[in-house]
């Protein structure tokens, strides 16, 4: 399902508990003998509260929203589910494989790992000062990982919570949706002429309140929080390897 009709569908939702919370209110205060004025009084707080944000534009963000607060839809994280699934069960089969041939299955990791942190030798101190630590940000538990490991092996990281760190050289509103913008961020990499690591850019998908909230602009140095998705955006006719959709970001001095 879209933005769009996500929020269309917020709407309603909205619209129905707050008409509920002004009927259970009027019966509260008129349509019994006894009224009870306390609880009919919480109940049209409640009728109003509810009213005034439909108009709050922030409360239509994913951590704030009623419905469909998960930052993917309900396809892609069918499609996580069933890839997780999937690595789940090639873990399954190496780890037997380790068991029946230690040798083979020695290889394989070595050359696992050679992928997984980088095809530049150069990334590597950044791959593993980040990769496979956990932290928790807004109750949300998050995998902080370097943009060179999800840009050299995306399929391990679509659909997953990810934490990771660059600076940001452009941003685009996004033309399918005027609430967000696709801001591309790459890692620093003070081996390279142009002081970043060449070919591992990703696109942060950023929310216009989190966007202006944070003065976000070209140059800045960040942290994101957010879901990774595989192929999912296509900025200026090319379709970037990674994007995230993003929850929260820390902007570093």
């Amino acid at each position: 399902m879209s933005t769009f009709f996500i929020i269309i569908f917020e709407i309603i939702v909205r619209i129905i508990i707050a008409g509920a919370c002004a009927a259970g209110a009027y019966y509260l205060f008129r349509g019994m003998k006894n009224p009870h004025v306390i609880i009919g009084s919480i109940v049209g707080i409640a009728a109003i509260a509810t009213t005034i944000n439909i108009f709050i534009p922030s409360s239509y963000t994913p951590s704030n929203r009623l419905t469909f607060t998960h930052h993917l839809t309900s396809k892609q994280a069918a499609e996580s589910r069933a890839k997780s699934s999937s690595r789940a069960d090639d873990s399954a089969i190496r780890a037997e494989s380790k068991s029946l041939a230690k040798a083979k299955a020695s290889s394989k990791k070595a050359v696992a790992h050679a992928k997984a942190i980088s095809t530049s030798k150069r990334n590597e101190s950044i791959v593993q000062s980040l990769s496979g630590k956990k932290v928790k940000v807004g109750g949300i538990s998050y995998e902080k990982v370097s943009m060179t490991t999800l840009t050299d092996t995306p399929e391990d990281y679509d659909g997953s919570n990810v934490q990771t760190r660059g600076t940001i050289t452009f941003i685009q509103r996004d033309k399918s949706n005027s609430n967000m913008y696709f801001v591309v961020m790459v890692p620093k990499d003070s081996n390279t002429s142009s002081g970043y690591a060449d070919g591992h850019g990703i696109v942060a998908q950023i929310d216009v309140d989190t966007l202006k909230d944070n003065n976000l602009t070209e140059g800045d140095d960040l942290t994101i929080n957010g879901g990774a998705l595989q192929n999912e955006v296509t900025v200026n006719n090319k379709t970037v390897k990674m994007s995230i959709i993003v929850d929260s970001v820390t902007v570093h001095s």
